[in-house]
């Protein structure tokens, strides 16, 4: 039997499943991305967003950037069950990192990267770093750096940056290297190509 507290937390009015989980990949392809489908819908962006208790800073800043800065937030413990009288879900256009529907990145490019303005020709050759990650660090990176610099590569370590810089920078890419890692999240604010 599942034994609840005896309190929980009860939703009466209509309210979307965004959810999250704290890592930067999952949060913008597969949570965040669930308002392009409410987008596409019509749905009032004022809609109270279900996201997991204290969503990580990048999450917010996402929010932020997309405009649902104002949306209220209903947080959700891990372990804390809550009843929703109206829980609107939706479907994933994300499967992990399985695959993803094409349509995120124009939904990212369309609503994050054009509001920057005519962007010059991408020109910048980016290398992501992981000299920061308290895991899978490459032990040779000093030697890639070495072989990539001569060749106009910049190294660059997205998880220092905002979500705001980490956009900015993207939209310029020409080419982006590097060995592994949540950064990749972030072509999908590079050109096509």
């Amino acid at each position: 039997l599942l034994r609840l507290p005896r309190t929980t937390q009860r939703v009466d009015q209509l309210v979307l499943l965004l959810g999250g989980n704290g890592g930067y990949y999952h949060d913008t392809i597969e949570f965040v991305s669930i308002l392009a489908i409410t987008e596409r819908l019509g749905l009032d962006r004022q809609l109270p967003l279900v996201v997991n208790e204290r969503p990580a800073a990048h999450m917010t800043e996402l929010l932020d950037l997309l405009g649902y800065g104002a949306t209220p937030l209903l947080q959700v413990g891990r372990d804390a069950p809550a009843h929703f009288e109206r829980l609107l879900v939706t479907t994933r256009l994300a499967a992990g990192t399985q695959w993803f529907d094409p349509m995120l990145a124009r939904w990212y490019r369309r609503r994050l990267v054009e509001p920057l303005g005519k962007l010059p020709a991408p020109h910048r050759k980016l290398y992501l770093s992981r000299a920061r990650s308290a895991r899978r660090r490459l032990s040779n990176e000093e030697a890639v750096v070495a072989a990539l610099r001569p060749l106009g590569y910049e190294v660059v370590c997205p998880e220092a940056m905002s979500v705001r810089d980490q956009i900015a920078l993207f939209a310029h890419a020409s080419h982006i290297v590097g060995p592994s890692g949540a950064a990749f999240t972030n072509m999908i604010y590079a050109p096509p190509g």
